[in-house]
């Protein structure tokens, strides 16, 4: 559930059912809108703030985290928190949908090669780049086989947001340094 307080009492004023474990929350700039990532649907819920109501659900990735508005308001970005399913053979790859707040779609998915994880998202003050902390896979084995020496690194996805959108990823630990997932 979404609920809405009062900003001044923080009393409840209402609440709206949204998908299964919903996580991360953003507004239209206009307020009219709030987008609500639902990470045990896998789904983003647009709730219309007036009607109380969840008007409309995106489809996301694997579990939608955080969800951010860029500045001037026309577009969100949501995260991903787990890897797409892939066969051993591929390199797991999570992505950075980007909705378009006027049309209520997604615009775009941008991949993040061999990203496992994504969490956190900001922007720089221009909105011309998103920042997106992630952890990188760094071999092919699967991520939950700790006692086997699987290694990550931290990450942070560097996202271009112009016509077409790109990502690119720059290491923020050594490679030759390695922790345990």
């Amino acid at each position: 559930r979404l609920y809405l307080l009062d900003a001044s009492s923080l009393e409840v004023t209402g609440e709206v059912a949204v998908g299964r474990m919903p996580i991360g929350v953003e507004w239209r700039a206009d307020g009219r809108f709030a987008y609500v990532a639902n990470s045990g649907s896998n789904d983003l819920s647009v709730v219309d703030i007036a009607a109380r109501s969840d008007v409309r659900r995106l489809t996301m990735n694997r579990r939608p985290w955080a969800v951010a508005r860029q500045p001037g308001g026309r577009r969100i970005l949501v995260t991903h928190q787990l890897a797409g399913i892939a066969v051993a053979e591929e390199l797991p790859a999570t992505e950075i949908a980007v909705v378009d707040t006027e049309r209520q779609i997604v615009e775009t998915r941008i991949e993040l090669p061999s990203a496992h994880v994504a969490q956190g998202i900001d922007f720089t003050p221009d909105g011309s780049l998103a920042l997106v902390s992630c952890a990188k896979v760094r071999n092919r084995v699967p991520i939950t086989q700790v006692a086997r020496n699987w290694v990550v690194g931290a990450m942070l996805a560097v996202v271009r947001l112009g016509e077409y959108p790109e990502a690119t990823l720059a290491p923020l630990d050594s490679f030759t340094r390695c922790h345990a997932d």
